[in-house]
């Protein structure tokens, strides 16, 4: 699906506005988002096109090698004449894309040295137009405020049907809610702070989470808070879990209730606004603890609890790529990945464990520069450790060397994986997010959604997902 101006145009309106009634905590971090949404708008209508001439002249010297290889290929002529026009014809990228994209895809399933070397170097070549755009939005980038909390209180309805319920599940005769306060972030599940006044068994504040009409995730709230409960019991850093509705007459929708964690994000997706050694430190201790916990222990509902892993992934990849080829993205470092990772699952095999999926800043609490808690569990599930270890190099590397974390999780107790291990699994994330990143393109785009989440995700992040897939795609071509 190819970007409209009109949605991004129609959220800047809208929030915008909003910012200039009354400002809140979260006002500063919709800012944020907006300018970096319209940052990289801006470099994909300015400098995008300078970098697809300079990819374009790449391509043309590559041409006549790739147009031999692709002639032994059955089904390729009808290929070779339109990659000759736009290459060096008529040169356009964009038009040329889905045409270099079904050459790689022949390529890939024709297997031989000369096409393997001419895939290593599109792979480079498309690394490069991503990596300028992120060059520059990195440069541009304005200094990110930390504050992530703004008003959001439930209808009066569901206040009140949220009161009964507390008054008859946890025996709370005169309990009522105070503030409410809404989590900027998270394009699945609502996230709020509920304030509890006259309590005498529960807190004076919980978590409520809750399950979104438009969530990109295929999870629910009563799958994650069956596994919080598993986490929590063995030691794992993770919220108290108090209850779990799946009535949704009750507020609309299945909800959880947890305890809240002293803290607060210390980044988002991508940055470390408050990096400290102690917290890097703390987080691989805790994946420690959750990657020693039998698999067991989860129960069978969790993705991959009743299949070996490198056929739950086969699984995984076949989801993935329909749902990359009914989004129509053009996309060249997509159809490597998939390529790659599907000749190569046995690099998949290795233990099985409890494998949080979805290791952001955005989804861990801090509190004095310690690691605090590990937070929003919906995209869990068995897999390998290698899974979450080559998720966190970003955020952990913006805190401390990656050697050394590694260091600490074998120290606390963890198993290393092999390279080729972390190697796949740095691809198959790469997939994972642009999977769900293409996902939030089309619920915006569509018009399905107008959330400021979903619309950051389908500009800002979407354009740090395909520079980090195309970065993955290159190191695994030159080195297998």
């Amino acid at each position: 699906m190819t970007d409209n101006f009109v949605p991004y145009a129609d959220l800047l309106r809208k929030h915008l506005q909003a910012d200039l009634i009354p400002r809140d905590e979260g006002a500063g971090k919709v800012a944020i988002y907006l300018h970096r949404m319209l940052t990289v708008m801006k470099l994909r209508a300015t400098l995008l096109p300078e970098l697809h001439k300079k990819a374009l002249a790449e391509l043309s010297g590559l041409l006549d090698d790739l147009n031999t290889e692709l002639g032994k290929i059955d089904g390729s002529m009808i290929l070779i004449p339109q990659l000759v026009c736009f290459v060096r014809g008529q040169p356009d990228y964009r038009v040329l894309q889905p045409f270099l994209q079904s050459a790689v895809r022949m390529l890939a399933a024709n297997p031989s040295e000369k096409g393997n070397r001419l895939l290593q170097k599109i792979a480079s070549i498309t690394f490069e137009i991503e990596s300028g755009i992120r060059r520059a939005a990195i440069e541009q980038d304005i200094k990110p405020v930390v504050a992530g909390e703004t008003k959001a209180p439930l209808s009066e309805n569901q206040k009140s049907a949220l009161v009964d319920y507390l008054r008859k599940s946890f025996g709370e005769p005169k309990v009522e809610i105070g503030r409410i306060k809404a989590i900027i972030g998270g394009g699945s599940k609502r996230t709020l702070i509920v304030e509890l006044r006259h309590t005498t068994t529960l807190p004076s504040s919980i978590v409520l989470r809750i399950d979104m009409a438009d969530g990109v995730v295929n999870s629910t709230v009563t799958d994650e808070y069956r596994l919080i409960k598993t986490v929590f019991d063995a030691g794992v850093k993770a919220p108290q879990p108090y209850a779990v509705e799946t009535d949704a007459s009750v507020l609309g929708a299945p909800f959880i209730l947890v305890s809240r964690i002293e803290g607060h994000n210390i980044g988002d997706w991508i940055e470390v606004t408050e990096p400290t050694r102690a917290f890097a430190t703390g987080l691989a201790r805790t994946l420690v603890i959750l990657h020693n916990i039998p698999p067991d222990a989860a129960g069978s509902h969790l993705p991959g609890a009743k299949t070996p892993v490198r056929e739950r992934i086969a699984q995984e990849l076949m989801t993935y790529e329909t749902s990359f080829r009914a989004s129509g993205e053009a996309n060249i470092a997509m159809e490597q990945a998939l390529a790659w990772l599907k000749s190569h699952l046995d690099f998949s095999d290795g233990r099985r464990a409890i494998v949080h999926c979805d290791l952001g800043c955005h989804n861990m609490l801090g509190h004095n520069g310690e690691f605090a808690a590990l937070l929003d569990w919906e995209t869990a599930m068995i897999d390998n450790p290698a899974r979450d270890l080559a998720y966190v190099p970003h955020t952990v590397t913006q805190m401390m060397p990656w050697e050394d974390f590694l260091a600490e999780y074998k120290n606390a107790g963890g198993r290393l994986p092999s390279e080729r291990e972390l190697d796949f699994y740095r691809v198959l994330c790469g997939v994972f997010r642009m999977h769900y990143e293409l996902m939030a393109r089309s619920f915006f785009l569509s018009g399905a959604s107008d959330s400021l989440i979903l619309g950051y995700a389908a500009q800002h992040l979407h354009q740090f997902c395909d520079f980090q897939l195309h970065e993955a795609v290159k190191h695994v071509l030159e080195t297998y």
